[in-house]
């Protein structure tokens, strides 16, 4: 990794094989936290649609990335969609990974967005609610990994 913390090959190497990680480095690692917050926030999945392909990074280790994964929860009404991108020349700041995550609900009378979940790619503050054509920003909270995940859960819930 070019950006973020140094970590030691064979700390890192593990998750790039199927064989001690379970699965995929991006969609079946780091996925099942995404999914997790869908099913959390919107209800249980009925049905996943995905296009999923496989790059290697700059160690020649495979990844399943690029992906895009649309799903449809149970309820109905609600869709989710996922774009997992491998961008290795892009400068992600952050104190951890160089990689950066967020995410958009979108409902009738407006949006949430979560930002900032691993790095600080976007300039933003860590939740910014649209509704009812007012714009709230929430920028006090441990700008740190699950800690923004978290509270982001936290508030979107109260």
């Amino acid at each position: 990794m070019k950006y973020g913390w140094q970590v030691p090959t064979n700390t890192l190497s593990w998750r790039f094989d199927d064989a001690q990680s379970g699965g995929g480095r991006v969609v079946f690692d780091y996925g099942y936290h995404v999914f997790a917050i869908a099913v959390h926030m919107l209800g249980p999945i009925e049905q996943v649609f995905s296009w999923i392909r496989e790059s290697k990074n700059e160690k020649g280790w495979v990844r399943d990335a690029p992906a895009n994964i649309s799903w449809v929860h149970s309820e109905g009404t609600r869709q989710g969609s996922w774009e997992a991108m491998a961008s290795d020349e892009m400068v992600v700041k952050s104190d951890y990974w160089s990689e950066d995550e967020w995410f958009e609900l979108s409902g009738t009378r407006g949006f949430i967005w979560v930002n900032r979940c691993t790095g600080k790619a976007l300039e933003m503050p860590p939740l910014v609610i649209y509704a009812d054509g007012k714009r709230t920003e929430v920028g006090r909270m441990r700008l740190n990994g699950i800690g923004v995940l978290h509270s982001g859960t936290v508030c979107l819930i109260l």
